[in-house]
């Protein structure tokens, strides 16, 4: 969670353009990071 508080801008414009990222806290997974469907 560290990396995406610093470059959420970056993951945001990757997002954007497709790419899907999951989020860990601890090694655990508390979030997916996506574009929405349309």
């Amino acid at each position: 969670m560290r990396d995406l508080r610093h470059r959420l801008r970056d993951y945001l414009r990757r997002v954007e353009a497709g790419e899907a990222f999951e989020v860990t806290s601890f090694g655990r997974t508390v979030a997916h990071l996506g574009p929405v469907p349309t």
